[in-house]
């Protein structure tokens, strides 16, 4: 016989055996091992959740009827809010509808006075338009007729030149030189002379007396005298007619010219021609290598050709004053002028090669692209015009002082 002691008390009724018995065995129930209290934890906790949901049920109550007691002060609240909003919303539609009915009326007023500005405009247009197209039908009706005046004008031009002799079409480059050296001279050529030569001279074996066309000179100051004299150039200006038949060349003419510097005393010789406008190897400015101060200019360039020969003048004006008041006397005081009288050739002489040598390249250009020969000549122009620039800006640069103190020392 055995106790068992392993035993689960489950409640007030039943026992439950934790191991295997057999008949004989006793229970101690004094040594039962182990109790089963769910039982009890359940009746525990189904009593818990019975009062929790009593008391749960109870603030459910109560909150439903604070927040039902809520929601009927807010209801209140609003509808007086609601009430106001109603109020100010009636309130605004009319004055609302009052703006809009103003502004429609303004809006209607602008535009009926914006139509009746924009149709008073559309008829001074039509009106404008209208007289515009008279005044063009009539302005080409006077350009025609105007062109055809021309027309005329130019065939008679061109049959007068053809009549005219060689000597009034020389004449005519004459006068269009004198023009244009009496307009420049209006803000240049400061202390210059420029004479029509109507003085002629015949030397010894002459037949005949000859004289130039002009005659320039540059001088030191307002007194023009020959004690104030720095450089002088005696000018011959040719042209012919292009039909005619026994042309001349430019050569024909370097003879007489040179004889006509020396009879007036003059430094330079220049011809300005419009004779050998056909040659290929054409330039705007030439030496003539026969003649030691002789050249040959275009009509364009003997403005900037004179304003070379004055910036040479008045750059050494004290040297020539110097010799003209013969302070110079000494073979080595000659050496000096001598060579700054080469100084100032080979400076002519380089500044006529540059220009003529750009000009080349300009005009092959301008063979090649015709359409751009408007904007080639300008720059043929401002080419011409700066080169003459560099050149006087050497000029002014050159230092005499040092060869004036070289003839002082001596």
């Amino acid at each position: 016989m055995a106790k068992i002691k392993d035993i689960t008390i489950i409640d007030s009724k039943l026992l439950r055996l934790d191991v295997d018995a057999v008949k004989g065995d006793v229970i101690d129930l004094e040594e039962i091992n182990q109790v089963d209290l769910s039982m009890l934890s359940d009746k525990i906790k189904r009593a818990y959740e019975v009062e929790f949901n009593k008391i749960l049920e109870s603030e459910k109550v109560k909150y439903s009827k604070d927040l039902e007691n809520k929601v009927l002060q807010k209801e209140i609240e609003f509808s007086g809010k609601l009430k106001e909003v109603e109020e100010q919303k009636l309130k605004l539609s009319i004055e609302l509808d009052n703006v809009s009915k103003k502004i429609k009326d303004e809006v209607e007023l602008r535009k009926l006075e914006y139509m009746n500005e924009v149709n008073e405009k559309i008829k001074n247009l039509e009106l404008e338009l209208q007289s515009t197209k008279d005044q063009l039908k009539l302005s080409v009706i006077e350009k025609e007729a105007e062109l055809d005046k021309k027309d005329l004008e130019i065939k008679k031009l061109v049959l007068e030149k053809s009549a005219l002799s060689v000597k009034k079409i020389g004449e005519r480059l004459e006068l269009w030189c004198n023009e244009e050296y009496l307009a420049y001279s209006q803000s240049g050529f400061v202390n210059c002379t420029w004479e029509k030569d109507n003085d002629s001279v015949k030397n010894d074996g002459d037949t005949k007396g000859s004289k130039a066309d002009f005659i320039f000179k540059v001088y030191a100051n307002e007194d023009f005298n020959d004690s104030n004299l720095l450089t002088s150039v005696v000018l011959e200006m040719k042209s012919e007619s292009p039909d005619s038949i026994n042309k001349k060349k430019n050569a024909d003419h370097f003879d007489k010219l040179e004889k006509d510097r020396k009879k007036k005393g003059c430094e330079y010789a220049l011809l300005v021609s419009e004779l050998e406008w056909d040659n290929d190897n054409d330039v705007p400015i030439k030496k003539v290598q026969k003649y030691d101060k002789m050249y040959v200019v275009r009509p364009n360039y003997f403005i900037p050709f004179l304003s070379i020969i004055e910036g040479l003048g008045k750059k050494y004006q004290n040297l020539l004053l110097k010799r003209n008041e013969e302070v110079i006397q000494f073979k080595e005081s000659q050496i000096i002028i001598d060579e700054f009288e080469k100084f100032k050739d080979d400076l002519i002489s380089k500044f006529i090669d540059k220009m003529n040598k750009d000009l080349d390249a300009v005009i092959k250009q301008a063979e090649a692209i015709q359409t751009s020969s408007i904007k080639i000549m300008e720059a043929c122009e401002d080419m011409k015009n700066r080169l003459v620039k560099n050149c006087l800006n050497k000029i002014e640069k050159l230092d005499i002082t040092k060869l004036i103190r070289k003839i002082e020392k001596l």
